[in-house]
């Protein structure tokens, strides 16, 4: 039986949730630029397949809602792409004119979304201004034509989004909301309809300056968008989130292969090739941060505590990567090992792997790269500990949770888990049992004086 333990409390000082992941990936391209080729990039003065930190963020948010995580199933499902506004009046007409609500719809466009219409204030309800022409065209418009924006071959996103533009000024830009998000805005935006209805056409704002501020600050921003954060050109849309992550990349130096795609025809036995695609296969490396001030919105021991807790139960979506050319439902790679530690910093360890993994180093046998890969990472840790941890000014410290899948594993710091499940209730903040040899899993000179010795030796 292994010792019981608990984490370090979360607070304003201790506020950074590190995770560090290795997977061993297939055969496989599971990231490709624009050039159709798989997307590498040079470490150490070897080339190395890579995923880019957008890919796999957008694989982790799908996998989020996939699996109904309690952080964002509680906000409900996202409404995506260019038809929030559109929805919004459809909505609102059942009871408001619909005059009143394409104004007001039409006037905040450029403050939702980054464009729209003109400035602020052109949805004005007088029948002589261009803005009225707009709100004519707002609602002439058939919800039957309510489709997503299609782009030719030879079409540019702009000029796709223009054409759109001609069709439903309320279809300007793509922009994401969660359901309370969502409900927060119409709420608003029905508040202002019913003013605007009741009041005579005239050639002053639809909505008014307050109103403006009121709609900037309105928006509850929820746990998703908190944590991962939106782009957008809208003033309203911007939000940094909780959660930065780096380009993952393959540990080993591995050699790109070609994989020629040819189609034969079943009837005349007739075959062409249709296209060339790079596949490789190795262990990679991913390193991400949370930053829980993100999540709380005062500096309180419980606030820190519970936007962990929360975090605790998003973190089976870090389990997820980009399938690539593979089909949706592909193989699921599950890492070799997933380590999470709670810092008073944000620290990558990727300078474990500045040097491609060498099997020889470790086997004469040469038994793969998932042992070495953890090895090495437990060195980096350790030697980064010993030099940056204590209680100096400036010092780097971590409690480290961990479990790993591969056998051999000994010496890594911190609290052997044994599975998801135990990490996820160490990051809420319960008691777990350490399953390492050095029960407790403290980072004790022994284990730092054993990295000390293999080094010198």
């Amino acid at each position: 039986m292994g010792m019981k333990r608990m984490r370090k409390a979360v607070s304003k000082a201790w506020k950074y949730v590190n995770v560090y992941v290795l997977t061993c990936v297939p055969a496989c391209c599971q990231n490709r630029g624009q050039d159709g080729e798989m997307k590498k990039i040079s470490v150490g003065g070897s080339q190395r397949p890579r995923i880019s930190s957008q890919a796999k963020k957008r694989a982790q948010r799908d996998s989020a809602h996939e699996q109904g995580l309690s952080p964002v199933a509680a906000d409900g499902p996202m409404e995506q792409g260019i038809k929030i506004l559109r929805k919004m009046y459809n909505e609102l007409t059942e009871s408001i004119p619909a005059q009143a609500v394409a104004a007001v719809l039409l006037d905040i466009a450029p403050i939702i979304t980054g464009a729209g219409e003109g400035k602020v204030g052109s949805g004005k309800t007088d029948k002589s201004d261009k803005g009225a022409k707009a709100i004519k065209k707002i609602m002439e418009y058939s919800p039957e034509d309510d489709e997503e924006i299609e782009r030719d071959e030879d079409e540019t996103p702009e000029e796709a989004i223009n054409k759109a533009k001609e069709k439903d000024p309320l279809t300007t830009q793509c922009l994401s909301m969660q359901q309370s998000e969502y409900k927060a805005l119409k709420d608003l935006v029905e508040e202002i309809a019913k003013r605007v209805a009741k009041e005579k056409p005239s050639k002053k704002k639809t909505v008014k300056k307050d109103e403006v501020e009121k709609i900037l600050q309105v928006i509850p921003l929820d746990w998703e968008t908190r944590h991962n954060g939106r782009m957008c050109t809208g003033a309203l849309a911007d939000a940094d989130g909780a959660r930065a992550m780096a380009h993952s990349f393959m540990v080993n130096a591995q050699q790109i292969e070609h994989d020629f795609l040819t189609a034969r025809d079943d009837f005349t036995g007739a075959a062409a090739h249709m296209e060339e695609r790079e596949i490789a296969a190795g262990v990679f490396y991913d390193y991400a941060v949370v930053n829980l001030k993100h999540h709380v919105d005062g500096d309180s021991q419980e606030e820190y505590e519970e936007a962990a807790r929360k975090f605790a139960e998003y973190l089976p979506a870090h389990l997820a990567t980009p399938k690539g050319n593979s089909q949706r439902d592909a193989a699921f790679c599950a890492p070799c090992l997933f380590a999470i530690s709670v810092s008073n910093n944000h620290v990558n360890f990727s300078d474990a792997f500045e040097a491609a993994i060498q099997t020889s180093k470790y086997y004469r046998d040469g038994r793969g790269f998932r042992l070495p890969a953890i090895l090495e990472l437990r060195d980096e840790i350790l030697r980064q500990i010993k030099a940056y941890g204590g209680d100096h000014s400036g010092a780097t410290n971590h409690d480290i949770a961990y479990f790993t899948t591969v056998d051999g594993v000994e010496g890594f710091p911190g609290c052997n888990c044994g599975s998801m499940g135990g990490l996820i209730k160490w990051l809420s903040g319960q008691e777990v049992e350490d399953e390492s040899e050095e029960a407790g899993g403290q980072v004790t000179a022994k284990i730092v004086d054993r990295v000390k010795d293999k080094t010198e030796a």
